[in-house]
């Protein structure tokens, strides 16, 4: 057998080529401050084939949820705390406008097409209505049509709302994730990237895998495949990539979660 690729490395990519199931693997990687001498990190390239690679990246650190850091000081998320104010919050119901409004129609039944109805973050990407009448059809999709198993959704939401820090989708997928057997334990594990099931495991680590590196390796591709076919695996990146993006909008715009959801998640 006859394969070529890429591999990366401590954040470099490698040119690899296998001949007859043998790995041939050419690379030099120069000291760098923080490396730890004889750690190593494994590859699976091809049909079984492993490569420990000296000096891995350093593990991502995830942020605790309800807090995100930028430099040195740490920005809490809830309202009695100090924050950056970006000038973005939910649009005042006096602005709002029939674009406004139709821009929520993929997800909100016209009855809650206000301020008070839509909740904070909707009410503020109503701010740009292409934008969230773009963008909110393929929230519908991972909420609502994902071939993801509820349950593995909603642990998958949480792992991302807690590596971004993301106050306002932690609150509200507690409580999601709670309608759907997620328990008080499951959490207290998931915050430390931990599980007590196996699969659950794997999840998590396909989020901090998708995170760190943007893509999947082949192992934690095999390894979610024992339970998901290929359409809930790509479900499952989408997820993850979803969701981080709506928390980078969230945090920079400093949108807060209604208090009743932080009621409900506690």
């Amino acid at each position: 057998m006859n394969a070529a690729g890429m591999i990366v490395l401590s954040d470099n990519m490698f040119p690899f080529h296998m001949d007859d199931g043998m790995a041939q693997l050419r690379f030099s990687l120069a000291p760098s401050q923080g490396t730890r001498q004889g750690s190593s990190r494994r590859f699976v390239v091809a049909r079984g084939t492993e490569i420990a690679a000296l000096s891995p990246p350093s593990p991502r650190l995830a942020a605790p949820p309800n807090s995100y850091t930028i430099g040195k000081e740490n920005l809490a998320a809830e309202s009695r705390s100090r924050r950056i104010r970006m000038g973005l919050g939910p649009l005042p119901a006096d602005e709002w406008d029939d674009r406004a409004r139709e821009s929520l129609a993929s997800l909100v039944a016209p009855e809650h097409r206000h301020p008070d109805g839509a909740g904070n973050a909707l009410a503020t990407m109503v701010r740009h209505p292409d934008l969230a009448a773009a963008y909110l059809p393929f929230g519908v999709h991972l909420l609502e049509r994902s071939t993801l198993p509820p349950r593995m959704r909603e642990l998958v939401t949480l792992r991302v709302a807690h590596n971004t820090g993301c106050a306002y989708e932690w609150a509200h997928h507690v409580h999601m994730g709670a309608q759907v057997g997620i328990t008080d334990e499951d959490i207290v594990a998931l915050r430390r990237g931990a599980a007590h099931d196996e699969f659950d495991r794997a999840l998590i680590a396909a989020v901090d895998e998708l995170q760190q590196y943007w893509g999947l390796s082949p192992a934690t591709w095999e390894a979610l495949g024992e339970r998901l076919d290929d359409q809930q695996r790509m479900d499952l990146i989408f997820t993850v990539g979803g969701y981080t993006t709506f928390a980078m909008g969230l945090n920079s715009f400093g949108v807060r979660p209604e208090q009743q959801a932080v009621d409900a998640a506690h």
